[in-house]
């Protein structure tokens, strides 16, 4: 699997569950956990996911806000 894929699987991951290990994507994805790992590095540099100790989460969305 290319790496955009794996990206776009991440985050459909994520978008469903909202949090996921690392050990799991690597499961699931059928890849090496240093791959995952280096994926969820690039995904949280680019602000589309928040790394946090093994795994990643969803970004917290700063609130708009109203007048």
């Amino acid at each position: 699997m290319i790496r955009a894929e794996r990206h776009e699987r991440i985050l459909a991951e994520l978008a469903r569950l909202g949090t996921i290990s690392a050990q799991d994507l690597a499961r699931l994805l059928d890849a090496s956990l240093a791959t995952i790992r280096r994926d969820i590095a690039e995904l949280d540099s680019s602000g589309a996911l928040k790394r946090t100790h093994g795994g990643a989460s969803l970004p917290k969305r700063r609130e708009e806000p109203t007048f």
